[in-house]
């Protein structure tokens, strides 16, 4: 079928981005979406043939090579030089450290005026000094500018979005907003406009799509009971 291409395609520009939690993530999601429908046995014995075959086609790949060394590289680093992980200390800082009353941590800090305001000076500089970048930890810097309020309400957005009940049709929107949620504590996709334009799209088929598609079961059974409803 013509998706297939499409998914092959889309899994190609995945892994040529580099982005190994991107990577893991879509491989992980793809391979669920894949397998429903079918019984528990022929799952495990298609999930161990695809496992098994991405596997060692990627032990064989370049890039992976690449990205294995870049990966020990860092631990390495964290552990011989007793440094502190660039992820884990950005959360650490922009999730509660950087925040200076409570007032500030609850509303957030504001987005800094980067290379213009004393205080957008004082982030550009700190971030090429530390390397804790906001894009880096989306949900830390979006409790750091918005406040942990706001950050909790589109939290919970998400989870309802991923929880609320889909015709088989739509779980793929489910697998996305779990990719969003998972992502957005190790990467920007609340910073990146082309992926926030996505995901908002995404909300809008999960919340709108589903009162449409209520309304089309429920024409459907006036059809097949031929029954008169007054549809407002």
């Amino acid at each position: 079928p013509y998706y297939v291409g499409a998914f092959i395609v889309c899994m190609i520009m995945v892994v040529l981005s580099v982005t190994r939690t991107a990577i893991l993530m879509v491989a992980i999601l793809s391979f669920l979406q894949f397998l429903q429908g079918f019984t528990w046995f022929k799952k495990i014995i298609l999930g161990a043939v695809i496992a098994l075959s991405g596997y060692f086609i990627m032990i064989n790949l370049p890039m992976y090579q690449d990205m294995k060394e870049v990966s020990e590289a860092q631990i390495d680093a964290t552990q011989t030089e007793e440094k502190e992980d660039v992820r884990i200390g950005a959360w650490r800082y922009y999730g509660y450290g950087a925040n200076e009353s409570v007032v500030t941590f609850l509303f957030g800090n504001g987005l800094p005026s980067l290379g213009k305001s004393a205080w957008g000076r004082h982030i550009d500089s700190f971030t090429e000094e530390t390397g804790y970048f906001i894009a880096d930890v989306s949900w830390a810097g979006m409790i750091f500018i918005f406040g942990l309020i706001p950050t909790l309400s589109l939290f919970i957005i998400v989870v309802l979005s991923i929880s609320k009940q889909k015709i088989a049709s739509q779980r793929y929107l489910s697998y996305y907003m779990i990719y969003v949620l998972v992502r957005g504590f190790a990467s920007g996709v609340w910073f990146f406009s082309e992926e926030i334009f996505i995901t908002m799209i995404v909300l809008y088929l999960i919340y709108k799509g589903s009162s449409i598609n209520d309304r089309k079961d429920i024409i459907e059974s006036v059809v097949n009971n031929r029954r008169t409803f007054v549809v407002n």
